[in-house]
Formats: C-alpha cells, structure tokens, sequence
C-alpha cells in the first residue's frame, strides 16, 4: 500500500501515466484552477491538452493526499521563472515534470527541489545540441564516448542539468554551460562545479530515476543525503475510479509542525 507519511530523511517520487480516455481526462479537468485550466487550452493539440490536465489533475490528488485538504482546494504560487509552490506556508515540497506519456512529482520536506523527466529520443544532432546548451567540458565528454552511449549520456547530463536549475529556482533563465555535471556511465551523479551564487557544488545532490526504460529522469537538492523512494506508478483510469480524497483531518505538514506529524497512511 503507498504511503503519505513522509519525514525529513525521504523524498517520494510519484510517477504517473498521462495517457486516458477523454471522459476520465474530464474528471480531471474538474479540479484545475482557472490558471491552470487557460494553460491547458493554449495546447494546440488534444493529445497535449489532455496529457497536461491529467498531469496537473493527478498532482493535485497527490498532494492533497499528504495535505489533507481536497485537490480542488489546494492554491499554488510560481516563481518569476515558473516554479511552483504551495500559496500557503508549508513544509511540504515538491516539484513536477512530464514528458510523452509520463509525469513525475516529487515530495518531501523542508527544502527545494528540483525534478527533470524527459523521453530519450534518438536524434542526429546531439553533439550539436550539447555544443549549445552544455559546458565546454560536457561537450567533449559526450563526443569522446562510444555511439552505443551517447543517447543515455546526453539524456542524464541534460535532465540532471535541468533538475539541479529547478532546484535554485532558476529554471532556463540560468545557462545550462554555467555549472557543470558528471554523466559518464557508471559515475555517481554529482555536481562537479558551478557559480558562488549557486552555492557549493558538494552541498548538492543528485538522484537518477529509474521509472522506465524509455525515459531518463533526476532530482536534485542541496543538504544532506535523503533516501529516495519511488513509488507505484499511477494509472489515471484506477486513480478517477477511487474517486478523490477528501479532507479528513486538519491540513497536515503545515509551517511549524513537527517532523513527524501529519502523515496518513
């Protein structure tokens, strides 16, 4: 059975299927704010819109699980590049990504996060593309490696790039060449170097995902280790059959509570 109690020492990657009949994506549609529903029908395509809806529908029945208030209820503020966070003083945490059929969020206690997801797909270009986005250093360590390994090395250098950026809050508005990060097959993923103003590259942590072959995924944060623990993958078919949660104890995680306190089982 999955777990809503959460503690200092963990985070909860959640990840979830984005891909449904339209009549379940409706049911999603109902708990979006007006914010979130505008950026839903900016989408060109249906198969986008409705991937975006179930996203941020089933992020909110995620949270709501650990707050203890109804999905609908649940009001987020973003950041002048985007991130979002709870408009209510909390210590709960989190952050999202998606991509192709997927979505992650991550939760956990006290400290920013960043989380990246992205669906590996082969391209012909992507020295090029690392020439633009990656530090010098990266660049010619993805050229020097074999072909068979270029793919996935991209993959983890660009999504524990984009982790650790979301992380500091920055999201695109910080060049991806201004740190640097390891991404050889079989190293620990670590930051190896980036600006005073982002802190020191040993205070932070980095996580590869393993939540499917096709997809490459990390998280980053800055403190002490914390254990990762990824959780069943949701389907949006079941999760709108159960219905949604609704509020049955005082909001939980609030500011000021204790570590332990406010988990549901």
């Amino acid at each position: 059975m999955a777990s809503f109690f959460i503690d200092c020492e963990s985070v909860h990657v959640w990840p979830a299927a984005t891909d449904c009949p339209a009549d379940i994506a409706g049911g999603f549609y109902k708990l979006l704010s007006p914010e979130e529903i505008a950026r839903a029908n900016r989408f060109r395509f249906e198969a986008d819109r409705r991937a975006f809806v179930v996203a941020h529908g089933t992020r909110r029945v995620i949270l709501s699980k650990y707050l203890r208030i109804a999905p609908g209820d649940i009001r987020f503020l973003y950041s002048d590049h985007g991130k979002p966070a709870l408009a209510e003083p909390r210590r709960l945490k989190f952050n999202a990504s998606n991509s192709g059929s997927l979505s992650l969020i991550a939760v956990t206690l006290d400290v920013e996060i960043g989380l990246d997801l992205e669906r590996m797909e082969a391209a012909e270009n992507l020295e090029e593309l690392a020439c633009r986005s990656f530090d010098r250093e990266e660049t010619q360590e993805l050229r020097s490696l074999p072909p068979e390994q270029k793919l996935q090395a991209f993959y983890a250098c660009w999504t524990r790039k984009e982790a650790f950026l979301k992380a500091i809050g920055a999201g695109l508005a910080a060049p991806l060449d201004s740190f640097r990060v390891a991404f050889r097959a079989g190293e620990a993923p670590r930051v190896v170097s980036c600006s005073r103003r982002m802190g020191a590259a040993a205070d932070w942590n980095l996580h590869d995902l393993a939540v499917d072959s096709n997809y490459a995924a990390a998280l980053a944060y800055r403190g002490r280790f914390r254990r990762v623990c990824i959780q069943p993958r949701i389907d949006p078919v079941r999760l709108s059959a159960s219905g949604w949660p609704e509020p049955t104890a005082p909001a939980a995680y609030g500011e000021g509570t204790a570590a332990a306190t406010g988990g549901l089982e």
